[in-house]
């Protein structure tokens, strides 16, 4: 890899070759102009190209990376040798790594202007139509980075990839949950390569290779070969990645999660039978899900050959609140197993961790024995919190005892919505309550949103 490096005088030239030890850098991602107005290798190596359009980039890339404290950046443009093909191939293979290795990634939106005001306004139909929206090479760019920053023409910051998560949602279509970062292999083949329709590129097999990091493929380009024979090569490497087991599971893994070995073993005995069908049963907000979200990261961990859910001879694992229901799906009792609230010392570990304190008083304890040692009340009472520096867990818990009342009879009123859970206990009422009390008095615009 070769980066840019910004002297102390101002000045642009390029590092040697980078293989380890990278330091921090920026990266740019952008939309090509006429090949004769981009900035080159020969460009940056003979310090010419300074009255190329191409060169508003350069200068824009190195002001925002000082900005932001870095001496580095890097821009494919110029950073590739592009009459290198083994330089080419390389960075074709590695572009997906490098922008995700990136510290930041600026996107220069060329056609998007910020006008007089700067105002949202002004800006966000451009955004919605912008080029770099259509093109096949920017799917990785936006997808793979941790830090994506959008910036108009003008070089104004319009916002990052969690400020306008919803925009790019809507352009694109891709999850939300793929813009948070969510490993690729989460989501099927074919929703994969979705996403990449109705994107272009100049060169017709590169349809085919801006998708490489896109599914994990690492094969050599070969230009020249047509888009419909570069298709099938990646259709091939994809093939054989689909055939290897591989976990489906939609959600992230907890990393609070408090171990509760009688249900994960009892899981682990059940689920170890050839086609079972087992359930875990309790109110809302026990912790049921969790319980099987966990239980099928281990799964992955300690038995990676095995598919989760999808599986021949596999075993279903139902999580509701009531035993009826359940009955009617896996059988019999000894296939359902019921959830407790958390025990003391768990119901304290949990939310010490979520305070991020180690110590424990009397004041925490009184709070989990409000909160009827409900997992889900715990993590809300504890997110409440920490949103709201000068409160602090005696403060909580008075107004958590004040809002009880008020909170479970807005909540109990029936409203004829049969999804919403009668059963769940009065501390999750009341914990969703003051979370929404709080938000409307700070945020009630976002309220009337939500109304």
């Amino acid at each position: 890899m070769r980066l840019l490096e910004i002297s102390d005088s101002g000045q642009v030239s390029f590092t040697g070759d980078l293989e380890n030890d990278i330091p921090p850098y920026a990266i740019l991602s952008h939309t090509w102009g006429s090949d004769d107005q981009e900035i080159k290798f020969d460009d940056i190596r003979g310090q010419t190209g300074q009255t190329k359009n191409g060169y508003k980039k350069i200068d824009f890339c190195q002001k925002q990376a000082t900005k932001d404290g870095l001496r580095y950046f890097w821009i494919d443009s110029c950073c590739i040798n592009q009459d290198s093909t083994a330089e080419l191939s390389k960075a074709i293979i590695s572009m997906f790594r490098w922008y995700h290795d990136a510290t930041k990634c600026y996107v220069y939106l060329s056609d998007v202007s910020t006008g007089f005001n700067g105002s949202i306004s002004t800006w966000e139909e451009s955004l919605r139509r912008s080029r770099w929206f259509t093109r096949g090479w920017t799917l990785q760019e936006l997808i793979a980075p941790r830090v994506v920053e959008f910036f108009s023409s003008e070089g104004q910051l319009l916002g990052d990839k969690v400020s306008l998560e919803q925009q790019l949602h809507g352009i694109t279509k891709i999850p939300v949950s793929a813009l948070r970062g969510t490993l690729l292999s989460k989501f099927s083949i074919e929703e994969r390569m979705s996403w990449s329709q109705n994107r272009e590129t100049k060169v017709p097999e590169d349809k085919a290779y801006c998708l490489f990091g896109i599914f994990g493929v690492y094969t050599n380009p070969l230009y020249g070969e047509g888009q419909g024979n570069a298709y099938r090569r990646l259709q091939k490497e994809v093939k054989s990645l689909r055939e290897q087991p591989f976990s489906t599971v939609p959600f992230s893994r907890d990393p609070n999660f408090i171990d509760r070995p009688e249900i994960l073993e009892w899981l682990h005995k059940k689920c170890d039978e050839q086609s079972t069908r087992v359930a875990l049963i309790g109110i809302g907000g026990i912790g049921k899900s969790q319980a099987v979200i966990e239980y099928t990261y281990q799964v992955r961990d300690n038995r990676p050959q095995t598919w989760v859910f999808w599986s021949e001879n596999g075993s279903i694992i139902v999580t509701f609140r009531y035993r009826d229901a359940v009955l009617k799906i896996v059988g019999d009792n000894w296939n359902v197993k019921p959830m407790k609230a958390l025990e003391k010392n768990q119901a304290l570990q949990l939310l010490q961790q979520k305070l991020h304190i180690t110590s424990e008083d009397d004041d925490m304890a009184k709070l989990l024995d409000a909160l009827d040692y409900i997992p889900l009340a715990i993590t809300q009472a504890a997110a409440n919190i920490n949103r709201r520096p000068r409160v602090t867990v005696l403060s909580y818990l008075n107004e958590f005892r004040e809002s009880e009342h008020r909170g479970r009879r807005l909540l109990d009123r029936d409203l004829g919505d049969l999804r919403r859970d009668g059963s769940a206990s009065n501390s999750v009422k009341t914990t969703w309550y003051m979370s929404f009390e709080s938000f409307r008095k700070n945020h009630p615009l976002l309220i009337c949103c939500l109304s």
